[in-house]
Order: C-alpha cells, then sequence, then structure tokens
C-alpha cells in the first residue's frame, strides 16, 4: 500500500489550506482531525493501512484514499466514500482531481449518486439507471440547493478554475458512475475481508 504521507499531496495540501481559510461553507464537507478514530469507529482497525481519511460530512460519513494498488501514487489513488450508517460503502471518484471536480455539487448529491448507482449495479434489470434518473433538471437542482446551502460555493468553484485548473465535473453521474465500475465494488471487498 502506498505510504506517501499526506504532506507531500501538493493537490491536497492546497485543498485543505482553502478548507481552513474559506469564511463560510462552500460545501457539505470538513476537514477531519482524527480521522483514523473516525475510521475505526466505522470499520475495524484492521481497515485503517488501507485508507487514508481526508474529509467528513455532516452525517459523520468519511471521504478517503482507498490505498488499492501500490503502483500509483496516492494523489492517483481512488476517493472512496465510507458511510455512517455502512452503506453505500463505494468509489466515488478514480482520483482526488476528479473528486474535487464533483464536490462543487455537495455531498448530498454525490450520496445520492453512490447510492443510485450501487442499486442499480446489484439489479440492473429492476430500475433506469442512473444517468437516466438523473436528469439535467435534477442535477439543476442539485446545483441550486448547493448555492442555496454554501455562501462560498462560488468562491470554491473559482478558486478550483484559478488554482488548481479544475473544471467541475459536466457528467457528474457518468463520472461517479464510471469510476464504481473500474473498481472492485468496495462493499463487497469489505466483506470478503471482514473489514467492516
Amino acid at each position: 500500500m502506498s505510504n506517501q504521507p499526506l504532506e507531500q499531496m501538493e493537490d491536497l495540501q492546497r485543498f485543505l489550506e482553502f478548507c481552513r481559510t474559506v469564511e463560510q461553507p462552500f460545501c457539505d464537507f470538513e476537514d477531519v482531525e482524527n480521522g483514523n478514530k473516525v475510521l475505526t469507529s466505522l470499520l475495524k482497525s484492521e481497515a485503517e493501512p488501507y485508507f487514508t481519511v481526508i474529509g467528513i460530512q455532516k452525517s459523520h460519513s468519511l471521504m478517503c484514499f482507498w490505498k488499492y494498488n501500490d503502483s500509483v501514487s496516492l494523489q492517483e489513488q481512488p476517493i472512496v466514500w465510507l458511510d455512517s450508517e455502512g452503506t453505500p460503502n463505494a468509489v466515488v471518484a478514480s482520483n482526488f482531481r476528479d473528486f474535487l471536480s464533483l464536490l462543487p455539487y455537495d455531498t448530498g448529491a454525490i450520496y445520492d449518486w453512490i447510492a443510485s448507482w450501487e442499486r442499480y449495479l446489484d439489479n440492473p434489470s429492476s430500475q433506469q439507471t442512473p444517468i437516466e434518473r438523473f436528469t439535467n433538471e435534477r442535477i439543476e437542482m442539485y446545483i441550486e440547493m448547493s448555492q442555496e446551502d454554501n455562501p462560498f460555493r462560488e468562491q470554491f468553484i473559482n478558486w478550483l478554475r484559478e488554482e488548481m485548473n479544475i473544471e467541475p465535473a459536466t457528467q457528474p453521474v457518468a463520472l461517479v458512475g464510471e469510476a464504481i465500475q473500474s473498481f472492485p465494488r468496495l462493499s463487497q471487498w469489505l466483506a470478503d475481508r471482514q473489514l467492516n
């Protein structure tokens, strides 16, 4: 498992600095100082080497690097959602930059997209694909809700563009689906290793 220290990840450090200095909410994401303690409240302690916590949201679900592949840097490892209530536990983005491109939609939208993809992949014949389900109008609704809830959302988007050269994802539901399908299903991976 990649042991690259978080301090060496320039993109992550720049993002966490933004989180610490922004004056009002830009999305439902907070830096977490006691990440391993929170992680072991959701998973067994044997899971610690596989995950590096980068943030938490209001329901105490975690966003983490999943140290899945030793041959790539931590910054290129997938970002996963570890739900405070046990489900969904899933990949949310293939890498950190993709994750940042999803945050302007807020974590509530991200949760809905992950849950929808997980349900669809469990039983594809019984429902619409998440891409069909989350129409442009529904995505616009998430944007409006994020704007209402997060006074500094536009400041965050400007920071992403100017400081990180990242645009908000134009097809966020597809981006989440591609990420989930590019890696083993996290919930099954955890169960197979008896880590949850």
